[in-house]
């Protein structure tokens, strides 16, 4: 295992953060680690980093026990926070000079800016790009010493849909054997992209863990039936239970949505939908539950970023 984490535990005061921790990420994979808002994913990271001491528990990396401070280990690890303070006066171009400086082996500083979108930007200082420029560059100077082991905090939040796609294909482009991926997020979208595993926290503790595909089998079994109909048409008469409906005014539509509780229920819900409804139904389709529904049926939370 590349990271493994055993009864980690770290309180402030009274507020227990992380409680009872463990978790092993394997060699090339990406694990994402999602819960709410205060749930203890920057916490976690942070041990794992280096920057906070577990009060409990033991950290090994790369095989070895890890102690804070502890600098053998941080040319192989790369970090994107949350927040992300950089010196004023360096344009974008120096800034990615000077960190592949600090390495023996790192990208090409004006590949990695190409690659991220902000060749536009080499002459700018750092401190005038915006938000979603920051964090761009922060995702890419924590790839630019080809870690091994690469930790993001919200690689993507506050970002929109092309840049968000655009950090996931850098993220990808470097994976394979020699590098291992752990991101806090609360993009769903994010964790089934790209993540081969997840990691469900809530109050300091892991609610479960394993691939999306696990997890949904595991908690929603569930597929989700979804047509939409003439708004005078009556759903009831259909026979299919606790349908909930909405009118779209703009479309002059109604939707409805059913869970059934297997795809055959579903597939059998969706065929009475064609045959009873054939002259009112605009459109039908069966989705299998997400990573989303398994999130709230895990914390009884609605996900916010």
């Amino acid at each position: 295992m590349i990271l493994e984490a055993k009864g980690l535990k770290k309180a402030y005061g009274d507020v227990v953060a992380i409680n009872n921790v463990s978790l092993a990420l394997r060699e090339g994979t990406c694990t994402g680690l999602v819960g709410p808002n205060g749930a203890g994913k920057t916490t976690l990271l942070e041990m794992i980093e280096g920057l906070r001491k577990p009060d409990e528990g033991q950290i090994s990396i790369f095989g070895q026990v890890r102690n804070l401070p502890d600098r053998s280990l941080l040319s192989k690890i790369g970090v994107g926070s949350q927040t992300f303070a950089q010196p004023s006066r360096l344009t974008v171009a120096e800034l990615f000079d000077l960190y592949a400086s600090l390495y023996e082996t790192a990208w090409d500083p004006k590949e990695l800016i190409t690659l991220m979108g902000l060749q536009e930007k080499s002459n700018v200082y750092f401190s005038r790009l915006s938000g979603g420029q920051k964090k761009r560059a922060s995702v890419a100077l924590a790839l630019i010493g080809d870690p091994s082991l690469l930790i993001l905090d919200e690689p993507t939040g506050e970002l929109d849909p092309q840049a968000r796609r655009l950090i996931w294909d850098l993220i990808k482009k470097k994976r394979g054997a020699s590098r291992t991926v752990l991101l806090a997020t609360h993009q769903m979208e994010e964790v089934a992209s790209i993540c081969d595993e997840v990691i469900v926290l809530d109050h300091g503790k892991i609610l479960d863990s394993g691939s999306p595909d696990y997890l949904i089998s595991k908690h929603c079994p569930e597929h989700r039936l979804i047509f939409e109909t003439k708004i005078q048409f009556d759903p009831n008469q259909l026979g299919i239970p606790q349908i909930k409906t909405k009118i779209n005014t703009e479309r002059q539509v109604m939707v409805a949505e059913a869970i059934l509780s297997n795809f055959e229920a579903a597939f059998q819900a969706m065929d009475r939908v064609r045959k009873v409804g054939a002259d009112a139904i605009t459109s039908f389709s069966v989705q299998r539950m997400t990573l989303e529904d398994v999130f709230i049926k895990l914390t009884g939370r609605v996900l916010k970023e």
